[in-house]
């Protein structure tokens, strides 16, 4: 459940504004559809299914399951 520490970890606002600028420019120079890429078999090999099913819950759901997780 290591890979679940990161969805259930607070994040700085201030650590993460430089990941999400450059995936902004890299959306816009390479025209990237971020939904469509997701939407692969190969974004979904590539990450983590548990990570990626905690980060679809809602909020409420998210805080309940990190506290479970471990």
């Amino acid at each position: 459940m290591e890979s679940c520490w990161a969805v259930c970890t607070p994040i700085d606002a201030k650590s993460i504004k430089p990941g999400q600028e450059i995936l902004q420019r890299a959306v816009e120079q390479r025209k990237l559809d971020l939904p469509a890429i997701r939407k692969t078999e190969a974004y979904r090999n590539t990450y983590n299914s548990e990570v990626n099913r905690m980060l679809s819950l809602p909020q409420r759901e998210r805080t309940t399951a990190c506290q479970t997780a471990w």
